[in-house]
């Protein structure tokens, strides 16, 4: 089932990053623990890792982008799941045609 994949806590006291790069591109399967992402902190550059088998179908953000944590920056589908109405899924996930 397609989620939303929001910038995850890093620590207590970060609540904004900046995207470095994204470390898989847009359909490529991902394993549990797989990092998608690199971000900067303030104090250190860290992998974003999934915590599930799927699909990074599409980045919603751009590298060098500033996020604060819960904010959207992929959509993930299942490791089986076919996307034949891209604009279903989008307003599905509440996001409409914006991404």
């Amino acid at each position: 089932m397609a989620k939303l994949f929001r910038m995850p806590s890093i620590s207590a006291d970060t609540e904004e990053v900046v995207l470095l790069e994204w470390s898989v591109k847009p359909g490529t399967k991902v394993q549990a623990g797989d990092a998608i992402a690199i971000v900067e902190t303030d104090k250190a550059n860290v992998d974003i890792t999934v915590d599930q088998t799927s699909i990074l179908w599409r980045s919603l953000v751009e590298p060098g982008a500033s996020l604060d944590v819960g904010t959207p920056i992929a959509i993930l589908i299942g490791e089986d799941e076919q996307v034949t109405d891209e604009q279903a899924l989008l307003d599905s996930l509440g996001i409409g045609g914006n991404a």
